[in-house]
């Protein structure tokens, strides 16, 4: 596993409390989860290339700030921070320009530099938050270091797990998914709004789709079709505007065969005649306003199309294309949780969870939507609403190893390890071999142990 935290010091500033402090977290957090130089590169290695990656890979960056730290001075009496090649001002820049959590850690009575002090690629740092590490109440101050670090890791995997969302294969469609799954929803068929799904023994197929010559309506098509109704639109009016232009006021207006020819427009053709309204001929404009019609191909593009938009992170384009097919159909489900994924992805919570709820209230089988659900009630750190979709899914599915870790993780958000480890157990239990389920399970551990310390 990549390392998630890095802790960037100068060694004649702070090495004793860099050293100091990777014994510390290493204990919390796993050796595998923090990297500082020592010990950690290969001989023959190239140190300078091995350190950008493994900033490259971080999520968290730990600069340590000792009393020497802003003055040290190279052979020639240049400042080591104005040298863009100095080691240390690299790992800092490189953290600052990947908009990572940086985490200044003050130790030795050092002070915080301000922007001023510091050269421009460096000026962002004096924005950072710090937080002292002192002799006197050591430990409690890596506590703190430690719980901040933690609400880091919490967005971190927030992040992760909104970007891992849109990124998942093409899955099965929803009537024929199995109830564990978390993946993307499948687009409905054109036929019905449910998939047409044909059962040959215990395996169930989704039967293929009527085309003509292709499954989704590519843009010139639909726009030359467009094109062509409304000009068999302009056709239609035009006539019946000519036929009130030509007929005199107070005066039948009379009509005749085809094969008639000019005499339908002469009054004195003895021609069966038909009395023409314009009640009944012409529209009112107290027509009633209209639902907008869709095609199920055109439906069927949109959904595609904001499926596409989701995988690459354009929750703006999804959420336009699947108001497009509620426009026509406000109660097109598979849309409305369309529409809830791209919330998620814009932190909308309040509109996410009114999407699935809705969802869930008409199709209280679809597990994917209490899953979202409580992704977004994360989100708004209502905990307890979350922890209750996960419990509803291990009802469902007591072996559900994805619902199980992420009902532990909402418990240690809450702070509640000793809910959160049983979570963790039985997931590894499940998946013995899913490092990620262990580190978090040594966190909450840990966590535990401290709170039972003090």
């Amino acid at each position: 596993m990549n390392a998630k935290l890095f802790i960037n010091y100068r060694r004649e500033d702070s090495a004793p409390y860099a050293g100091r402090l990777y014994d510390h977290l290493t204990a919390y957090l796993g050796k595998d989860q923090v990297f500082i130089d020592i010990n950690q590169i290969e001989p023959g290695e190239d140190f300078v290339e091995v350190i950008k990656n493994k900033v490259g890979s971080c999520d968290i960056a730990i600069v340590m700030i000792g009393p020497r730290w802003l003055g040290a001075t190279d052979e020639s009496g240049k400042r080591r921070l104005d040298d863009k090649e100095d080691f240390v001002r690299i790992e800092i820049v490189a953290a600052l320009q990947r908009k990572i959590r940086v985490i200044p850690v003050l130790v030795g009575g050092a002070q915080m530099p301000g922007n001023k002090d510091l050269p421009e690629a460096l000026a962002p740092l004096s924005r950072r938050n710090a937080i002292e590490l002192s002799e006197t109440r050591y430990q409690d101050d890596v506590n703190r270091l430690i719980e901040a670090i933690k609400r880091a890791y919490a967005d971190v995997e927030e992040k992760a797990e909104l970007s891992a969302t849109p990124a998942a294969p093409t899955p099965e469609p929803a009537a024929v998914r199995s109830p564990e799954s978390k993946d993307l929803p499948e687009p409905p068929g054109p036929a019905t709004d449910s998939h047409a799904v044909a059962t040959v023994g215990k395996t169930q197929h989704v039967a293929e789709p009527v085309q003509s010559k292709s499954t989704l309506t590519p843009p010139e098509f639909s726009l030359w079709r467009s094109a062509k109704l409304g000009a068999f639109a302009a056709i239609i009016l035009g006539v019946i505007v000519l036929f009130f232009f030509l007929a005199e006021p107070g005066k039948k207006f009379v009509t005749g065969s085809a094969s008639s020819g000019s005499a339908a427009l002469n009054p004195e053709t003895p021609v069966p005649q038909a009395t023409l309204s314009t009640a009944e001929s012409m529209p009112t404009s107290s027509t009633a306003p209209q639902r907008v019609e869709l095609s199920e191909v055109d439906e069927r593009a949109y959904i595609q199309q904001a499926q596409d938009a989701l995988k690459k992170h354009d929750y703006q384009q999804a959420l336009t294309d699947t108001q497009k097919v509620l426009e026509a159909k406000p109660d097109d489900f598979f849309a409305i949780k369309i529409r809830g994924f791209a919330e998620i992805g814009l932190s909308q919570w309040f509109k996410a969870i009114d999407d699935f709820s809705t969802v869930i209230q008409n199709k209280p089988d679809d597990l994917q939507s209490y899953d979202r659900r409580a992704l977004a009630y994360r989100g708004l750190k209502d905990f307890d609403a979350a922890v209750a979709d996960y419990t509803f899914l291990l009802e469902k599915n007591p072996n559900d190893v994805e619902a199980l870790n992420k009902r532990g993780y909402t418990y240690s958000l809450m702070g509640d390890y000793e809910k959160a480890i049983p979570d963790y157990q039985a997931a590894l239990k499940l998946n013995p071999q899913d490092n990620d389920t262990f580190q978090r399970l040594q966190y909450a551990e840990s966590m535990l142990a401290s709170k039972t310390a003090h």
